[in-house]
């Protein structure tokens, strides 16, 4: 279906990207004494001043985006050259919010083929850093004055070479560090458990875990065959009140972290650490928070510790309540003779002890 919308909008010599962001921009600019809070993506052709609906599938294919930004691209160049001060800026602006919307498909991750996503996102932000030096070199971006240009990205296209080299590396270091994290999260193989085993847990919570025909299952060597992944870890850790079982979760866990995980933390701090000093700042940390109320790590510290200082007297009941709970739900566990109490008979314990 994707493939045929591309097609459809191809032969029809028609671009979404190009006409939803030309549509917004154009409405935000007639309606600008208008406060515009939300847009309705499912409303009829010609409505809240769009000239057609906005349709996801039609804002599927990573290549039509592309073209898009390279149109927008060459069309920047054109005016350029032929002095053309306010078409400039408007193109430029147009790139840029097709870089944004882009960025933001890719991370809904409706974009494909997800095989040329990179290259094609790489290729048009390239562009894009161009774009920007050569109108900066030439007068024609104006920091402050000209719009839809960051000042993150002036700033990268302004520094000297080394340093946005830098800057390049570390989103490359950032973008694989995301990667193997996410590899880790999604977990791989299965452990085996009883209920025994999984004492604390709700018969719900359990369920997604049993096979469907139940005890006709034989070949099964175990009640439950629980994969090995985040939602597993965050319930079994939670919940389970069994410490062996916690820790068989733990270790297969955090084994299936791959170890480049942390050799690619490590190489980004490091860079993250050089960078943050090339541009004149103490520590990654006081380069973030420049642009904030707090300014550096030491003020946002001294404002977390105040903060938590406030809410001691509010936490305090909380905290004691936590504690009694505990309790209930120990005496529970080491009073229940076999078999050991459910996660629903301790929380009816719970919920009856007042």
């Amino acid at each position: 279906l994707n493939a045929a919308s591309t097609a459809r909008q191809i032969l029809g010599g028609r671009n979404a990207f190009q006409e939803a962001v030309g549509d917004v921009r154009t409405h935000f600019e007639k309606n600008r004494h208008v406060a515009v809070t939300a847009l309705d993506v499912g409303a009829a052709p010609g409505a809240a001043g769009f000239s057609c609906p906005l349709s996801l599938r039609d804002l599927s294919s990573v290549a039509l985006w592309w073209w898009a930004c390279w149109k927008s691209h060459r069309r920047y160049l054109r005016a350029l050259a032929d002095g053309d001060n306010a078409a400039g800026e408007r193109h430029l602006e147009h790139f840029g919010e097709l870089l944004r919307f882009g960025e933001a498909l890719s991370g809904l991750g409706t974009m494909r083929p997800q095989v040329l996503q990179v290259p094609f996102m790489n290729r048009a932000d390239r562009w894009y850093n161009a774009d920007v030096r050569k109108g900066v070199e030439e007068g024609f971006v104006i920091p402050g004055a000209t719009r839809g240009v960051s000042a993150a990205r002036l700033l990268h296209v302004r520094v000297e070479p080394s340093t946005a080299q830098l800057m390049a590396r570390e989103s490359d270091e950032r973008d694989k560090l995301d990667m193997a994290v996410q590899k880790g999260l999604a977990g791989s193989g299965f452990l085996n458990f009883n209920d025994s085993d999984l004492y604390g847990l709700t018969d719900n919570m359990k369920s997604i875990w049993a096979s469907r025909l139940g005890s006709a299952a034989v070949w099964r060597s175990s009640t439950y065959k629980v994969p090995i992944g985040r939602d597993s870890m965050n319930k079994v850790g939670a919940f389970c009140q069994s410490a062996d079982t916690r820790a068989r979760m733990f270790e297969a866990y955090f084994a299936g972290f791959p170890l480049e995980t942390d050799e690619a933390a490590l190489q980004l701090l490091r860079t993250r650490r050089e960078l943050a000093q090339r541009l004149g700042f103490e520590t990654w940390a006081d380069y973030e928070l420049r642009p904030l109320a707090v300014g550096n790590s030491k003020m946002a510290h001294a404002l977390m510790d105040r903060c938590w200082r406030d809410a001691q007297s509010t936490l305090t009941p909380y905290v004691r309540r936590m504690e009694e709970l505990g309790a209930i739900m120990g005496a529970a566990v080491r009073g229940a003779s076999t078999p050991r109490p459910t996660g629903d008979r301790i929380a009816s314990r719970i919920a009856h002890s007042d």
